[in-house]
């Protein structure tokens, strides 16, 4: 890989969710939060911010707020 390749595209995406949930698998498992991948579907889902420039197609539910997906679950 070049230093300066741009990756982008579900690729990309599923490295970085798949980063994302194990962050919140582990926050929760710290602080003895119930979880289940429906429940960290949906943190997920309805913390996500919405890209203006971009349609639905073409990005799903947004771009992915950790931070507000843990709060979300507590």
């Amino acid at each position: 890989l070049q230093k300066s390749m741009v990756m982008v595209g579900t690729s990309m995406s599923s490295p970085q969710v798949s980063g994302c949930v194990a962050l919140l698998i582990s926050a929760c498992k710290a602080q003895g939060i119930p979880i289940s991948p429906a429940r960290i579907k949906r943190a997920l889902e309805n913390t996500a911010i919405e890209l203006p420039h971009l349609n639905s197609l073409q990005q799903g539910s947004g771009m992915v707020q950790v931070d507000k997906a843990f709060d979300h679950l507590v």
